[in-house]
Order: structure tokens, then sequence, then C-alpha cells
């Protein structure tokens, strides 16, 4: 009888996980889903401030040089208002480009992945303070799809990292290795892993793994509370399999 107790609770705690892992592999489908509409709608607002508001800035400051050239001698102090107005559109203009390359989802595709990379260390720097180091390896050469499945995992982790730790240091680097590359971001303060079920960290590991499986990539992740994480995925013409000893552990 005790036997039989024991097999039915084996398969029930089994069952119990297979459901777990079918709901969990669900809300991570549905989840990349909203994010990929999102990501149609930001591509809208993207072309939208690019073609119509950038455009329209810029020909508005075309037109104060026009007003200049017409009055400057009826008013000569004319030349110094237009001057600090034509400041505050270039401003203004530089702003839209940011927020343009920001909500472009396809910014990997426009400009390749070392600039995207390097424009992500900007907005960090820029939201949170914090210091965000790039290291790339001009010799890397990976196909866009595989490129934007990168950034999107070293998105991702630099946000957790970011968002975990008050003041923490994150280092990207990007290196080819065999037929592939390596993506590594190392942080000094995150817990990649340790996020509760719902919560944003929790929700960030799951979508680099949806990322790296979307993209055949081999995700890789070690991470201790209060040290910091280290997230590695490699692919490219080939699956690239780096595992050191303290990753192995945290294997996905």
């Amino acid at each position: 009888m005790a036997f039989t107790q024991t097999g039915a609770m084996t398969g029930d705690s089994s069952q119990k996980q297979n459901v777990e892992d079918l709901l969990r592999s669900e809300s991570t489908r549905l989840l990349a889903g909203m994010l990929d509409r999102r990501d149609q709608e930001w591509r809208k607002v993207s072309r939208l401030l690019h073609d119509d508001v950038g455009q329209t800035l810029s020909a508005v400051g075309l037109q104060l040089d026009v007003l200049r050239l017409d009055f400057e001698r009826q008013i000569p102090e004319i030349g110094h208002h237009v001057h600090e107005i034509q400041s505050l559109l270039a401003a203004a203009i530089e702003r839209v480009r940011e927020l343009n390359f920001e909500l472009n989802p396809s910014v990997v595709e426009r400009v390749g992945l070392e600039c995207a990379l390097n424009r992500l260390a900007e907005r960090l720097r820029r939201e949170f303070g914090i210091e965000v180091a790039v290291h790339y390896d001009g010799r890397v050469r990976v196909s866009p799809s595989v490129a934007t499945a990168l950034f999107r995992i070293a998105e991702q982790a630099a946000l957790t990292a970011a968002e975990q730790a008050p003041s923490p240091q994150v280092q990207v680097t990007v290196r080819p290795r065999h037929r592939g590359v390596v993506l590594e971001v190392r942080d000094t303060g995150g817990d990649v892993r340790g996020g509760e079920p719902g919560s944003a960290a929790e929700l960030s590991l799951r979508l680099m793994r949806h990322y790296a499986e979307r993209s055949g990539l081999e995700l890789v992740i070690h991470s201790t509370a209060g040290e910091g994480s280290v997230v590695r995925a490699g692919g490219g013409s080939g699956i690239v399999r780096e595992r050191s000893r303290s990753a192995t552990n945290g294997a996905t």
C-alpha cells in the first residue's frame, strides 16, 4: 500500500509540474505576442515621429531662416531671437530622434548590433545613472535576426540589473567564437534568476529564454543574490556552446 501511495504521489507531482510548465510556456508565448504587437505600434509611432514631427520641426527652422533674411534690415535684433528659437528647435529635433531610435523595434537592423548596444548603454546611463561598458569585437558577423535576439537579451539583462541594484556596473561583451558569436552581460548587483513569480525580473528571464529559443541560441545564466549575474547567449551560423564551471548550475 505504501508503495502505491508513493507512486501515486510521484505521479501527481509529475503531472502538476507538467501543467505548471505548460502554463508557464503558454504565458511566455502570450507575453511575447503582446510585445510583438507593441513593437508594431511603436513602429508606427516611430514612423510618425520621423516622417511628420521631425520633418515639420526641420521645416519650421528653415522658415525662420527665411524670416530672418526678409526682416533683418528692418528689425536688426530679429537674428538673435531667431537664433534662440532655432536652438530650442534643434533640441526638440534631437529629442525626437532619440525617441525615434528608442521606440523603433528595428533599430538593430537599421544601425547594427554594435551601435544599438552603445545607444542602449547611453539610455541606461541617462535613465538609471549606472555605468555600462560595451566591448564589441569588430570581427563579429551575425544575421539580422540573431543580432536582434542578442540585443533583446542584453537589454533585458541590463534592465534587470538596473532595476534591482542601487548602482550596478554592467559590462556587455560581444565576441566571435568558433562558427558563431557569444554575447555576455555581467553586472555587479542584479539577480536575474532571483525574481518572484510574476515579478519584472522573472518576466525578463522568461523573455530572454524566449528570444534565445526563437533564434536557436543557447542561453546560460549564473546568478547569485547580492553578487551579480552573468548572462551568456551563443549562436550565429552555428550553435555556440560555452559553459563555465560557475555557470553550469544556472543553465536554462
